[in-house]
């Protein structure tokens, strides 16, 4: 049954083409809107160039000049269709067009909303550069020899005098490079006189009636017009008022973006109405018919599944039987491994069941894709195989190598960066042309693209290639101690590789396997973790600081300070950073470690004994050159 159906006659299909066309050219507006305020923002943060960090927050203006553009392309196409869609003729040759373009309004609100996220989150990354450059510029305001530093006083001087801001956090920071002279000073301004700064000591001081004075630029700055631009001491740091002025242009913009989202979706859901509405008339050649327009043909749910099948069918392509008669292998470790008997009946029920289900005529893979395959896959299968997993595992440890010693002090010289990013960059590439052909051999690949050790190395891999690209639009080199917060959160994801060695030791493939099979004994540690800590938490806060709120021990003001003290108790680390004092506080203390004992036990008995399994399970099989039972997990 289709989902949210809809009678339509020639009335509402006019109706609904022309408000459709009216609410695209909206949208197109409101690209050319959206374009517009990323090449200004895009000026904006180059005029303040000087005086922020990096440049890492042009990847916001740089992406609103291409949404702007692609909603202008995306959404004029859009009203074409529906002007042109009352006349059978002209809608023909872009009926065949119409679902491609819906796939692609999709992807392009994914984008937008990419985009909104950035909005938000790039304000914090704008915060910090602002502190730094600021910080910065005003160290190096006097250097007016130096070469790229000679504009900097000017640069921050207008910024001061535009928006009525003074220094750093405030005007202060002034102070500490010891400017301010009587060069600056209209000493016939008798507040002024009286507000003179002085050095004492070593430092400036100010009274209040000197803050909000004018200073005249006489001959200090020879190149302004003091009669029609003055310098001022103003309370508000130029920190906060940039910040504001940025972080309200962005939020601005995020709101428009958010509009631009709801209209794309109206326009999709008019469209996919409009098409069906047409498609379904009684009689195509009265246009006076009545028919009927849907959201979905199917339900929610049933589409969904639908649509997950043609993926996995799409994705099944050049798969082999998986082979070997599962009985014979249940019959060989009922020999020598008695325990394992019922998991691999289990195993084999599965397979039988598999094997029953209608499947899809399969071609065998071709014999040099199988040996690649195993090659890649299969550590163990042969010499070559081992060599390739030996250099895998030393590429890991290099990266890792790379990625500590990258954050000591001494290393962060040109010469060192240099060498660093040439060894970087031959690790991801090895990695990367690794992934792509452990992709190509693979049997299934959709099969291959939600496996979770596969998805860790996309993580891993991924963060290089937004880095580059981020540092090569916005024209900031690459270095690790120069990049953003954003950059060095993306960097430190290479953290991942070391799970890739889980593809070539026994000990990681059981720990994996073991937390796969065992989520339920996971999950129910968690709750009685969780619900102790609530109960424990709240008694402590109670006897230690509840019940004498002036003089109480102020470690356990709050339940969630007392949780990470019930915490430690539970699990006996007891770092002794903060302790009960009271006696019943005590008392309390005892019971919770004794009971941490216990319900820690519990739980942990039972993912013991699934552990051992599986090490002995894996070891049969490896010691046989059999594929993994954790490939499912660990490939």
């Amino acid at each position: 049954m289709p989902f949210m159906p809809v009678k339509f006659n020639l009335q509402k299909r006019v109706k609904l083409a022309q408000g459709l066309w009216m609410i695209y050219w909206v949208s197109v507006i409101l690209g050319i809107l959206i374009f517009s305020l990323g090449i200004f923002f895009k000026i904006e943060l180059r005029k303040r160039s000087e005086m922020m960090d990096n440049n890492e927050s042009h990847l916001v203006p740089n992406l609103l000049i291409l949404v702007g553009m692609l909603a202008c392309g995306v959404n004029a196409f859009g009203g074409k269709v529906c002007h042109d869609s009352l006349d059978p003729i002209k809608f023909a040759k872009w009926k065949p067009m119409l679902k491609t373009y819906l796939l692609l309004c999709c992807g392009f609100n994914a984008l937008l909303l990419l985009t909104v996220v950035l909005c938000f989150i790039m304000q914090f990354a704008v915060y910090l550069t602002l502190a730094e450059g600021l910080k910065n510029s005003i160290k190096f305001y006097k250097d007016t020899d130096t070469p790229g530093r000679c504009f900097m006083k000017r640069t921050l001087d207008m910024t001061q005098i535009e928006f009525r801001c003074c220094g750093n956090n405030n005007f202060r920071d002034w102070f500490e490079v010891q400017w301010i002279s009587n060069r600056y000073l209209d000493m016939s301004n008798d507040a002024v006189k009286d507000g003179w700064t002085f050095v004492k000591g070593g430092q400036w001081r100010i009274n209040e009636g000197f803050k909000e004075h004018h200073l005249t630029n006489n001959s200090a700055h020879y190149d302004y017009d003091h009669r029609i631009e003055e310098l001022n001491i103003w309370t508000r740091g130029c920190r906060e008022a940039l910040f504001s002025y940025f972080s309200g242009m962005m939020n601005s913009i995020g709101i428009l973006i958010i509009t631009t989202i709801i209209l794309e979706s109206v326009d999709m859901a008019g469209l996919k109405y409009l098409c069906t509405a047409l498609e379904t008339m009684e009689d195509p050649e009265n246009p006076e018919c009545e028919s009927e327009g849907w959201l979905l043909e199917k339900g929610v749910k049933e589409t969904f599944s639908e649509l997950l099948s043609k993926l996995k069918a799409l994705g099944k392509t050049n798969q082999v039987d998986e082979g070997g008669d599962a009985q014979e292998e249940v019959e060989e470790v009922e020999e020598e491994e008695p325990l394992l008997l019922f998991s691999f009946r289990l195993n084999n029920d599965k397979k039988q069941s598999r094997k029953e289900e209608p499947r899809a005529p399969e071609e065998p893979q071709s014999p040099w894709l199988e040996r690649m395959r195993r090659t890649f896959e299969e550590p163990a299968s042969s010499l070559a195989a081992q060599i390739l997993a030996s250099v895998s595992v030393l590429f890991v440890v290099i990266s890792m190598v790379m990625l500590c010693a990258s954050t000591l002090p001494d290393w962060m010289t040109a010469e060192t960066t240099d060498q660093h990013r040439i060894i970087e960059a031959v690790c991801i590439g090895w990695f990367t042309a690794e992934c792509i052909v452990r992709f190509l051999v693979s049997r299934d690949k959709c099969e291959f693209v939600c496996r979770p050790l596969n998805v860790i190395d996309l993580l891993a891999i991924t963060p290089y290639y937004i880095s580059v690209t981020v540092t090569t639009l916005t024209g900031e080199n690459s270095q690790l101690q120069r990049a953003g917060v954003t950059l060095r959160v993306l960097r430190i994801m290479r953290i991942f590789w070391v799970i890739k060695l889980a593809r070539h030791f026994l000990g990681l493939q059981t720990l994996g396997l073991t937390l796969r099979r065992c989520y339920r004994e996971m999950m129910m540690l968690l709750v009685f973790i969780f619900v102790a800590m609530a109960i424990f938490s709240a008694l402590a806060q109670l006897l230690e600081h509840g019940l004498d709120l002036e003089s109480g021990n102020q470690d356990y003001a709050s339940i969630p300070a007392a949780s990470w003290w019930v915490i430690i108790s539970m699990t006996t680390v007891g770092y002794g950073d903060m302790y009960p004092v009271t006696v019943a506080g005590r008392v309390l203390g005892g019971l919770c470690v004794v009971s941490g004992i216990v319900l820690l036990a519990l739980p942990i008995t039972f993912i013991y004994h699934s552990f051992i399994q599986c090490y002995h399970e894996l070891r049969v099989r490896s010691a046989r050159g059999m594929p993994s039972l954790s490939a499912e997990f660990i490939h």
